[in-house]
C-alpha cells in the first residue's frame, strides 16, 4: 500500500471549556421508547465542513464542526484553522438514554441544523450561520501581552431553551419496550426545514419520526414500516399494540442513508441480506431492491459473520437527479466496498453500478465518503486502529487501489503537560473520520484527541511506503525542481536503497546513532557510522550483510550515481528548494489576497497543525540523511563492486558525506526546534530584554517582539509554536499572499497550501550564516536558556550560522545568567567576526559609513554597544574589560571615545580606583562629559567621605571648575544634612587660598542663619565663623574682608551651576548693595552667637533670632552677666543695665529669710557657675550670698571700663538704696574713692541724711588731712597743695535735711550728734580753705580776680 497521506495529532480536547448543557423531556421515563441493540458501538465521531469553506474569502474556510457520541452526551466543537473561535465547546447530556451512532449536519443560508437521535428521543438542535454572527466579541491575551480577537462561534449562545419544544423534539413512541432498535440510523432536512429521522430494528422493519419545519404549526409524525408494505402510521400521543418479533432477521437493517430525487424524499437501507432497498417516504413502499452480491466477481464462500457490520454512506452532492453510494459488504475474507449510483428514469428507480474495492482488513469501523474519496477507519483484532483512503474514481487509481494513512505517532507537547509520546491507546481508540473533498480537510476524531489529515511531499510518500515507488507513482517535490525525469527516478532508487539500507540495521542502532547526534558528537556518529558498515558483530549475521551489499548493488544501475546523490541531496534541503520556488515565482501582492491570506493557518489549531507537520517532515529528512549517509558510506566502502568511477568517488567523498552531515546536523537543530518546549518567562524580564536589546542597539530583533501578536500558547509549548504564532506565521501568509502561490492556491484544496507554508517557515528559520532570524526571534522572546542550546547545536555544523553571531548569542545568555566572565571572554572573542559581509555581525556596522569604514571602527562600534549592555547590569570590572578593548584600538577622532571614557570613568569610581577614574576624565576630550564626570567624582568621593583624597588630587586646569562644582553642590543641597562647606574650606586651605576658605565658611554661616534656627545651627555658624576669621587672619590686612551673601545671589548661582552657563545672568546680582565684612564683623557675629548658644543651654525657650540689645536683656533675665556685659563691651552698650540686674540678685540673696539652707541655693549656684570670672569657680563653702556679691565685685572692677564704673557705681547704689537695702562695707568703700560725692548724692537724695552726715563729715576730714586714703586724696587742703572741690550744694541739702530730722519731736540722738559732727566739721572745713586761700594771696602774684575764677 501506498501513502500519500499522514496524521497531524493535535491534543487539547480536554483542555476546551465545556458547557454542559442537560436535555430531559418532561414525559421521559425508564419505561419510554425501545431497547437498543447492545452491539452499538459507545462511542463514535465525526466532523462537518461548510459549503464555503474552501473559498480564500469566505467566513467558513477552514471551519468545521467535531462530534462525538459518547453514551448518553453530545459533544460539538467547532474549530477553526484560521481564526480562534470562543465558546465553541458544548457537551449535550441526554440522561435515561443511549444516543444512536449518528449524527446529520445540515447547511442552511440561515442556519446549520445538527439532527440526533436516542433510543428515547429525536432532536434538532439549530444554531446560526457563520455568516450571521458579528465578527469580533471577545478577546484573548497574548504571550507578548497584546490583544488577540477571539471569534464567536455558532455554539456560543447554545443554551437549553427550545430544545424541548415540539418542533425541535419528540418522543419516540412507536412499538414496544421490546423492540431491538439496531445501530443503523440517519436523518434529513429538507429545504423547507422538515426533518426527517429513520432507525432501523432487528425485525427488518424501520421506525421514522417526522418533525415539522419551524411556524409551519403541523405536528410530529411517527410510524413504523415493512417491506410487507403492511404500514402502521400513528399520529404523536398513540401507543401501538402490536408485539413485534424479537432476534435479526434478513432484512433488519444495517446502515441507512436518505436523499431526495426529484421531489421524492428516498430512504436507502443496506439490510443484513446484503441487500440495498430503496424505499418512497411519502408513498411508504419499498420502490427497489438491489442485491450488491450480485456485483462481486467472486462469490464462493461468501460468509456473514455474526455480528454483521455492512455500511453505506452517501457520495455528497445536490443533485436531484442521481445520487452515489459506497457499500461496505463486510464478508469473512472478502470484504468489499460497492460503488452504485442510483437514478430515476421515467419515474423508474434504476442502479448502476460503478466500482468495487476490495479490502483485507480485521474489521472496519466506520466509512466516510466525499465526492473524491472513500475513508475507512478498521480495527485489528488487537485493537489497533488504521485508516486507509482510496479514490471513488477509479481513473486515478495507481498501483494500489487503497492508500494507508501514516498515523501520528511522534512526540507532541500536550497543552496540560510537558511534551511526552502518544499514549498508543489514544491511536487504537480511534472512533471517527470526516472528510471534505472540496476544502481537503480531513479529520480523526480520537477519545483524547482530534487530528487533522495533511497530504504527504513527494519524499515522505516514498519513504512511508510499504513498496518503493517510481516516477510513475510520484511526481517531484516542486513544479520545476526536477525537470529531467531520468534524474528524478535515479534520485528515487537512491531514496529507495537508502530505506533499504536502513532495514539491514537493528533499531537500537539506528537509535544509538540519533541519540550521539543529538549530543552534537559528530565524530562519535562518525566513527559510529564506520564501525555499522564494517564490523559484523554490528549486524543479525550473513543474512543481513548479504541484505546490505544487496541494497548497495542496486546502486550499480544508475550511471551517474554522484549526480542522483547530488540531486536527492539538493531535494532533501528544504530550503534550498523554498528559495528556488520563490525565485520563479511572480511575488507580487495586492491588499485583498493579503488580506484573505491575513489569517491562514493562524489560530491555535493551525499553529499546532503548521508546527505539528514541521516536526514530522523535519523528522523524517533527518532520518532519509541519516539513512543516506550509510548508505554513501557503504558505496564508498564497495566502490569497486558498485563500479565508482573516479570523478563519482571524489565527489562522495568530499562533497556529498560532509553535505549530507551537515543537512543530518541543520534537521537535528530544527527537530529540536520543533520539539523543544518554551522557557516561562515573566513580563517583566520581557521590559528588561527590551531594555538589554536597546543597549545595543538590536532594533530589528525589538521590532520582532512589537510587529507581531502571539497567541496565547499553554504550558509546554515548543518553540516552534511560539515563532509560528508570531513573525514567521506573518512571513509565511505574505509569501501565500504572492501572485503566483495565490493563483496555486486557487487550483488546490487549502489543506494543499500546508505544505507550501510548512517549506516556507523552515525556510524561515533554516540556520545559514546570512539568516540568524530564529536566533533573534528566541532573543527578542527571552529564551536565552534556548539559546544556549541552540548555540550548541550549531556548533555541530562547519557550515551553517554565523560562528561569531552564535558566540555573541552566547555571551547575552551568560549575561542573563549572570555569568559576567563568560560573558565577557564571548563578547570579545565574537568581536574576531566584526568584518563578516552578508552575516548576522554586519548588524553592529548599521550606523556607520560602509565607504570609509575601517576594522577598528567597527571593533569600536561593537565594543561601545557592549560596554552599554555591561552598564545596564552594573557590572563594572567588565566595563573596564570592554572600555579599555575598544580604547586601545579606537582613533582619537573616534566619535565613541568620550562615550567609552565616561564610561570607563564611571565604573573605575564605582570601584573606589578614584585615581584612575580621576585619569579617565583627565583623558576625556569632550568638555561637556568631562565637566559632568568631575561633577560626579566630587559627589562620590564625597558621598564616599575620602575628603583627603579629594582634596590632594591635582585637577591640573580644573580647580575653578571643581570649587564651581562644590560651591554649586553646597548651595543646592540640605545645609542640615551635609557638609560641603567643610570641604571647600580644606580644598582651598590646603591650596593656600585663606580668602575664599573664610569666604566659604562665612557663606555657610550665613545660610545657617536663615536655615537651621537651631541650637545645632547655632554651634555650627559659631564654628564657621571663627574658622572664617582664622582663614582671614592669615589674609593680608588690605585684603582681610569678605562680601556678605545675599539669599538672591546663592539661588542664582545655583540656578546658573545647573545651566553650565556664565551668560550676563550676574548683571542683577552686581548691581544689589553689596555689604563689605571684616574682622571686627565678624568677631561681632561670633559674639552674639556665642551668647546665644549660652542664653540657650539655660532657657530653650530664648529663641534665636534676637538683636544684640535684646540679647543682653535675655542674658541679664537668665543670670548671664558675664556674656552679657561681653555682648555690652562688644556693642558699646552701657553696663549698667547688666549690673543693676547682678545687684538685684546679689540683695535678693541677701534678703532670704533662709539663705543658709543649701537645697534652696541651687538656683543660684546655677547661674552663678554659668558666668565667668576669669577662670574662678564659685566656692560652695563661702556660701552663696558671698559668692554672688564675688560676682558683683568682680564685674565692676573686672569686666566694666574706668569711665563707665562710676555710672556703674550709681545705678548699683540707685537700686540698693531704692529697695532700702544695706550697702555693703567694699561697695561703700570703693564708691568712696570712685566718687564721693556721687555717693553723697545718693544718700541724699534717698533720705539716708545720718549716712550721708556721716558720709560728708568723713569726706571733710578726708580733704583736711585725716583719713585721706579712704577717698584715694593725695592732697590735703593748705596753701601748697592742688585746689579741692566739695559738693557744697549736696551739703546744704543735707545740712537742710539733718536740721530738720533735729528738729523733729522723734528725733534720734544720734540725728542731733551726727548734725553737730557736721556742723563742727564743716566749720572746720571752711576755716581751713579760709586761711588756704588767704595764704594762697599772699604768698601769690596772681591777680585775685584769676584766683576767684
Amino acid at each position: 500500500m501506498a501513502t500519500s497521506r499522514r496524521e497531524v495529532a493535535i491534543p487539547g480536547w480536554d483542555a476546551l471549556q465545556w458547557r454542559q448543557i442537560v436535555v430531559q423531556g418532561p414525559q421521559q421515563t425508564s419505561e419510554t421508547g425501545v431497547k437498543l441493540d447492545q452491539q452499538h458501538p459507545t462511542r463514535c465521531g465525526g466532523g462537518f465542513c461548510y459549503k464555503e469553506g474552501s473559498r480564500m474569502s469566505s467566513v467558513t474556510r477552514n471551519r468545521f464542526l467535531v462530534w462525538r457520541c459518547l453514551g448518553n452526551v453530545l459533544e460539538l466543537v467547532e474549530q477553526s484553522l484560521d481564526v480562534n473561535l470562543c465558546n465553541n465547546a458544548v457537551r449535550f447530556c441526554f440522561p435515561g438514554c443511549v444516543l444512536l451512532p449518528d449524527v446529520v449536519i445540515t447547511e442552511l443560508s440561515h442556519a446549520i441544523v445538527v439532527l440526533v437521535a436516542t433510543n428515547k428521543t429525536v432532536h434538532r438542535l439549530t444554531f446560526p450561520h457563520p455568516m450571521k454572527l458579528p465578527v469580533v466579541t471577545d478577546t484573548t491575551l497574548t504571550l507578548t501581552g497584546s490583544v488577540e480577537p477571539a471569534h464567536p462561534s455558532i455554539l456560543y449562545n447554545c443554551g437549553s431553551d427550545g430544545l424541548l419544544e415540539s418542533p425541535n423534539y419528540s418522543l419516540i413512541t412507536v412499538g414496544s419496550s421490546d423492540v431491538m432498535l439496531v445501530p443503523a440510523f440517519s436523518a434529513y432536512l429538507s429545504v423547507t426545514g422538515k426533518a426527517t429521522f429513520v432507525i432501523g430494528t432487528q425485525t427488518g422493519s424501520m421506525v421514522v419520526v417526522t418533525l415539522p419545519a419551524h411556524g409551519s404549526g403541523d405536528f410530529s409524525q411517527q410510524m413504523e414500516v415493512r417491506q410487507t408494505s403492511m404500514i402502521q402510521r400513528l399520529w404523536t400521543g398513540i401507543v401501538p399494540s402490536m408485539m413485534r418479533q424479537s432476534g435479526c432477521v434478513p432484512e433488519s437493517v444495517c446502515s441507512l442513508c436518505l436523499h431526495t430525487l426529484g421531489s421524492e424524499l428516498y430512504i436507502f437501507a443496506l439490510c443484513r441480506d446484503s441487500k440495498l432497498r430503496i424505499w418512497c417516504a411519502t408513498q411508504w413502499e419499498c420502490m427497489h431492491v438491489v442485491n450488491l452480491v450480485d456485483y462481486i466477481a467472486d462469490v464462493s464462500d461468501l460468509r456473514l459473520p455474526e455480528d454483521c457490520h455492512h455500511i453505506l454512506c452517501k457520495t455528497p452532492g445536490d443533485s436531484l437527479k442521481r445520487v452515489g453510494l459506497a457499500a461496505y459488504l463486510a464478508f469473512d475474507g472478502k470484504q468489499q466496498v460497492c460503488f452504485v449510483q442510483v437514478e430515476v428514469v421515467h419515474n423508474e428507480m434504476v442502479v448502476h453500478h460503478v466500482a468495487n474495492r476490495p479490502l483485507s482488513v480485521d474489521r472496519v469501523v466506520s466509512m466516510v465518503v466525499s465526492k473524491s474519496e472513500v475513508w475507512i477507519q478498521s480495527s485489528s483484532v488487537t485493537g489497533q486502529s488504521s485508516v486507509m483512503h482510496s479514490p471513488v474514481d477509479s481513473a486515478p487509481l495507481g498501483s494500489s487501489m487503497w492508500n494507508t494513512l501514516a498515523l501520528d505517532t511522534r512526540y507532541m507537547p500536550r497543552l496540560d503537560s510537558t511534551p511526552r509520546d502518544f499514549d498508543p491507546r489514544d491511536n487504537q481508540q480511534l472512533i471517527g473520520v470526516f472528510a471534505d473533498s472540496r476544502s481537503g480537510v480531513t479529520g480523526l476524531i480520537k477519545q483524547s484527541s482530534v487530528s487533522i489529515v495533511r497530504p504527504c511531499d513527494a519524499l515522505e510518500m516514498v519513504y512511508l511506503s510499504e513498496s518503493p515507488l517510481s516516477s510513475h507513482d510520484v511526481p517531484p517535490p516542486l513544479p520545476g525542481t526536477m525537470d529531467d525525469s531520468n534524474l528524478w527516478e535515479d534520485a528515487l532508487s537512491v531514496l529507495n536503497v537508502c530505506r533499504m539500507v536502513s532495514q539491514q540495521f537493528p533499531v537500537d542502532s539506528l537509535e544509538q546513532l540519533d541519540d550521539i547526534m543529538d549530543t552534537g558528537d559528530i565524530p562519535g556518529a562518525l566513527q559510529l557510522v564506520t564501525l555499522l558498515l564494517s564490523s559484523d558483530d554490528q549486524h543479525d549475521g550473513a543474512s543481513s550483510r548479504d541484505g546490505l551489499s544487496e541494497a548497495i548493488l542496486r546502486l550499480a544501475d544508475i550511471d551517474e550515481l554522484a549526480t542522483a546523490i547530488s540531486s536527492l541531496l539538493g531535494l532533501l534541503d528544504i530550503a534550498a528548494l523554498t528559495n528556488r520556488l520563490l525565485a520563479m515565482s511572480d511575488m507580487d501582492t495586492d491588499p485583498e489576497r493579503a488580506l484573505w491570506c491575513q489569517k491562514l493557518f493562524s489560530s491555535g489549531l493551525g499553529v499546532l497543525c503548521v508546527s505539528g507537520t514541521i516536526q514530522q517532515v523535519v523528522s523524517l529528512r533527518r532520518r532519509m540523511c541519516r539513512d543516506l549517509l550509510l548508505t554513501i558510506y557503504g558505496v564508498l566502502q564497495r566502490r569497486n563492486e558498485v563500479g565508482l568511477s573516479t570523478s563519482d568517488d571524489w565527489s562522495l567523498s568530499s562533497e556529498s558525506r560532509e553535505q549530507a552531515l551537515q543537512l543530518m546536523c541543520v534537521y537535528n537543530t530544527l527537530q529540536w526546534t520543533a520539539t523543544t518546549p518554551l522557557q516561562t518567562v515573566s513580563q517583566s524580564q520581557l521590559e528588561a530584554n527590551v531594555h538589554q536589546l536597546a543597549a545595543l542597539n538590536m532594533t530589528d530583533v525589538i521590532g520582532m517582539l512589537h510587529s507581531s501578536h502571539s497567541l496565547m500558547l499553554a504550558d509546554g509549548s515548543s518553540l516552534l509554536d511560539l515563532c509560528i504564532s508570531a513573525t514567521a506565521g506573518a512571513q509565511y501568509r505574505n509569501v501565500l499572499a504572492t501572485r503566483s502561490v495565490y493563483a496555486m492556491s486557487q487550483q488546490l484544496p487549502l489543506i494543499q497550501l500546508l505544505l507550501h507554508a510548512v517549506n516556507i517557515v523552515v525556510d524561515i528559520i533554516w540556520p545559514v550564516p546570512s539568516n540568524p532570524y530564529f536566533a533573534d526571534f528566541l532573543v527578542s522572546r527571552c529564551q536565552y536558556q534556548r539559546i544556549e542550546e541552540l548555540v550548541s547545536l550549531c556548533s555541530q555544523m562547519q557550515r551553517g550560522t554565523s560562528k561569531a553571531y552564535m558566540t555573541f548569542l552566547l555571551g547575552q545568555c551568560y549575561v542573563q545568567t549572570r555569568e559576567m566572565n563568560k560573558a565577557t571572554d564571548c563578547f570579545i572573542r565574537a568581536s574576531q567576526g566584526i568584518d563578516e559581509r552578508d552575516g548576522p555581525m554586519e548588524r553592529f556596522r548599521a550606523e556607520l559609513d560602509e565607504s570609509s569604514t575601517t576594522t577598528a571602527q567597527c571593533l569600536v562600534a561593537y565594543f561601545t554597544k557592549v560596554v552599554r549592555l555591561f552598564d545596564q547590569h552594573d557590572w563594572s570590572a567588565q566595563v573596564i574589560t570592554m572600555a579599555t578593548a575598544a580604547l586601545s584600538v579606537a582613533d582619537s577622532s573616534d566619535q565613541n571615545v568620550p562615550i567609552l571614557w565616561s564610561s570607563l570613568f564611571k565604573h573605575q569610581l564605582q570601584l573606589q580606583h578614584n585615581h584612575k577614574a580621576y585619569i579617565a576624565l583627565c583623558s576625556n576630550p569632550d568638555p561637556i562629559r568631562r565637566q559632568d564626570c568631575l561633577r560626579r567624582l566630587v559627589y562620590v568621593l564625597y558621598e564616599q567621605h575620602a575628603f583627603e583624597e579629594l582634596c590632594q588630587l591635582p585637577f591640573v586646569g580644573l580647580e575653578d571648575e571643581v570649587v564651581t562644582i562644590m560651591e554649586a553642590r553646597a548651595r543646592s543641597v540640605d545645609i542640615s544634612a551635609h557638609s560641603y562647606y567643610e570641604l571647600l574650606y580644606s580644598f582651598h586651605v590646603m591650596r593656600g587660598n585663606y580668602k575664599k576658605a573664610a569666604a566659604s565658611q562665612y557663606e555657610c554661616a550665613v545660610r545657617l542663619t536663615t536655615e537651621l534656627p537651631t541650637v545645632r545651627g547655632l554651634q555650627r555658624r559659631a564654628k564657621c565663623i571663627v574658622a572664617a576669621m582664622n582663614a582671614l587672619r592669615l589674609v593680608q590686612p588690605g585684603d582681610a574682608w569678605l562680601v556678605k551673601p545675599s539669599s538672591r545671589s546663592l539661588t542664582q548661582d545655583v540656578k546658573h551651576s545647573h545651566d553650565h552657563t556664565t551668560s550676563s545672568s550676574t548683571q542683577d546680582s552686581t548691581q544689589q548693595s553689596v555689604q563689605v565684612v571684616d574682622l571686627k564683623d565678624l568677631r561681632e557675629e561670633h559674639v552674639l552667637v556665642s551668647a546665644r548658644l549660652k542664653l540657650l543651654q539655660r532657657n530653650a525657650d530664648a529663641g534665636t533670632s534676637t538683636d544684640a540689645e535684646e540679647l543682653v536683656t535675655l542674658l541679664t533675665a537668665a543670670g548671664l552677666f558675664t556674656v552679657a556685659l561681653d555682648v555690652s563691651d562688644m556693642f558699646s552698650f552701657p553696663p549698667t543695665p547688666v549690673l543693676e540686674g547682678l545687684a538685684a540678685r546679689c540683695v535678693n540673696l541677701t534678703a532670704g529669710p533662709s539663705r543658709q539652707m543649701a537645697s534652696e541655693d541651687e538656683d543660684g549656684w546655677e547661674w552663678l557657675s554659668a558666668n565667668d570670672m576669669d577662670g574662678a569657680r564659685p566656692n560652695r563653702t563661702q556660701g552663696v550670698v558671698e559668692c554672688a556679691w564675688q560676682l558683683l565685685r568682680h564685674c565692676l572692677f573686672n569686666r566694666v571700663k574706668a569711665d563707665q564704673r562710676s555710672q556703674c557705681f550709681c545705678a548699683i547704689t540707685m537700686h540698693f538704696l531704692s529697695v532700702s537695702a544695706t550697702l555693703p562695707q567694699w561697695f561703700l568703700d570703693a564708691y568712696k574713692v570712685e566718687n564721693p560725692a556721687q555717693l553723697l548724692q545718693l544718700l541724699v537724695k534717698f533720705g539716708r541724711v545720718e549716712e550721708a552726715g556721716q558720709l560728708a563729715t568723713q569726706y571733710m576730714r578726708a580733704l583736711l588731712g585725716t583719713g585721706r586714703e579712704e577717698f584715694a586724696i593725695k592732697h590735703a587742703v593748705h596753701a601748697q597743695s592742688p585746689l579741692s572741690w566739695l559738693p557744697y550744694n549736696v551739703l546744704d541739702h543735707l545740712a537742710t535735711s539733718l536740721n530738720t530730722a533735729a528738729a523733729s519731736t522723734s528725733c534720734d540722738a544720734t540725728i542731733i550728734e551726727c548734725l553737730a559732727k557736721f556742723q563742727e566739721q564743716l566749720d572746720q572745713y571752711f576755716d581751713a580753705v579760709t586761711f588756704s586761700s588767704e595764704s594762697r594771696l599772699s604768698t601769690s602774684r596772681i591777680p585775685s580776680a584769676a584766683l576767684l575764677s
